[in-house]
């Protein structure tokens, strides 16, 4: 048998295994491998940071700290072990390996999203002050700063001190709180500023870069809390914002007229979270414009004149918003529903009668039972690790560790004849719901509390 004038043999069919030609790749491709496979976002894990790199043959560890890039993420443990001087002298190591990169530095350790949860040993806060000294040393390098404790840098969040600053988190350590003077000049490349727990102060005088991002969670105190007039000066100031998370805590002045009569436009806006208890936000709402808003959140926001301006707030971006989230509606009443039914056709609400603090337990709780390794907070299941206003309007958050929903259709106008609480209230056969929720917005209702949130009643409001 011919075979393109080579002789056919049984060596043809020989399984044997021919030897096997080994690439032996250059340094410069073992560092991209290397840096793809690292974490983006900053880490101190053990399997998941270069220190593993050092340890598994000679060739490798030359070349993990000869990258100066690869040690550029640095992160403290997470909040459920204390600041030891060996994760100390890892930091100022990593510190020194990173030569002259940017970096991105998360104090995980010092203060996670929840403050209070923190319990300081002693001695404990004397090694936190060394640390700060410590990363106060290469200011100039900073690029990413999470979960910095307020009292040792409000008084150098200037540009002339963080010169590469673009991600800011500020928080208040849970003992020994301090009440800064007024935030004047933010560094000029910041886009991302969030601050949680904080006395941080903001006055007209307060010099605003462009920011992307925008989180303000300040104190119940009545001196740093915002009031409705604070924040629309601060929106005011920043057109550039795709997001952002706002906590009212304080009454305006009524001694003197609002300073805002017409509209604050927010054109990039896509993300935005209320968050007020005691404050009627409606006068916010109303000033209000975000034309491509697409997800949102309140909470504590149940008045019933809030519900009378939702629909016309929403009327504006009908074309993009896509999903609502209400917490601390109190009770799911007509005036509810009745201002749902004039939202967009496509858009999908969750609501609860606590706070969307539940569903955040719920869903870490949820992905904790499936990696009982897991310590990270509660909020790192959202897109970012430290952005509330992003973590509270992610529908993954509200619905994928739900356990069960039901269906039904309530026509807002009837709901009296249609209530859920209602065993013996006469419900639409299934054709007639299903026909009806093409012309329905879809509600979830939560039935849990703050404790259990694992089940909805789905509804369908027209």
């Amino acid at each position: 048998m011919k075979n393109n004038g080579l002789s056919s043999s049984d060596d043809s069919n020989d399984d044997s295994p021919s030897p096997r030609k080994t690439i032996d790749l250059t340094d410069d491709l073992w560092y991209l491998i290397f840096l793809r496979t690292l974490p983006s976002r900053p880490c101190f894990s053990p399997h998941d940071s270069p220190q593993l790199l050092t340890q598994v043959c000679r060739r490798w560890r030359q070349i993990a700290i000869s990258s100066p890039l690869l040690w550029s993420t640095i992160s403290l443990p997470p909040t459920s072990q204390s600041l030891t001087l060996g994760a100390l002298h890892m930091f100022k190591l990593w510190l020194q390996r990173s030569s002259s990169c940017l970096l991105d530095i998360d104090l995980r350790n010092t203060n996670d999203i929840l403050p209070w949860t923190i319990s300081f040993e002693l001695g404990e806060l004397e090694l936190y002050q060394e640390l700060h000294d410590t990363l106060m040393c290469h200011k100039t390098r900073i690029r990413t700063l999470l979960r910095g404790y307020n009292q040792h840098f409000y008084n150098n969040i200037r540009s002339d001190t963080f010169p590469e600053l673009v991600e800011l988190f500020i928080v208040d350590p849970p003992e020994g709180k301090v009440c800064s003077p007024p935030v004047i000049n933010l560094p000029s490349k910041l886009k991302s500023f969030s601050t949680f727990n904080t006395y941080n102060h903001f006055n007209p005088a307060t010099r605003w870069p462009q920011l992307e991002h925008l989180e303000i969670w300040q104190t119940d105190n009545a001196l740093a809390g915002l009031s409705i007039d604070d924040c629309l000066s601060i929106l005011n100031q920043l057109p550039s914002l795709r997001s952002t998370g706002l906590y009212i805590s304080v009454d305006d002045d009524t001694n003197r007229s609002s300073s805002f009569q017409n509209t604050v436009t927010l054109p990039n806006l896509q993300k935005l979270l209320i968050s007020s208890l005691q404050v009627n936000i409606s006068r916010l709402l109303s000033s209000i414009s975000a034309p491509v808003l697409e997800v949102s959140g309140f909470d504590g926001c149940a008045s019933a004149e809030f519900f009378t301006v939702l629909p016309d707030f929403f009327r504006q971006c009908s074309k993009t918003i896509t999903f609502v989230a209400l917490g601390q509606i109190g009770v799911v009443n007509v005036s509810l529903l009745a201002s749902l039914a004039e939202l967009p056709l496509d858009v999908t609400v969750a609501a609860c009668s606590s706070s969307f603090d539940g569903h955040a337990f719920q869903r870490a709780e949820g992905q904790r039972r499936s990696n009982p390794t897991q310590t990270e907070n509660p909020y790192d299941c959202s897109l970012s690790n430290h952005l509330l206003s992003i973590a509270y309007t992610s529908p993954e958050m509200w619905f994928e560790n739900h356990e069960s929903s039901e269906s039904y259709h309530f026509p807002a106008r009837t709901f009296r004849d249609y209530a859920m609480w209602n065993p013996t209230a006469p419900r639409p056969a299934r054709s007639a719901m299903e026909l009806a929720q093409q012309g329905s917005v879809q509600v979830s209702i939560c039935k849990g509390n703050i404790e259990h949130h694992s089940s909805f009643i789905k509804t369908f409001v027209s």
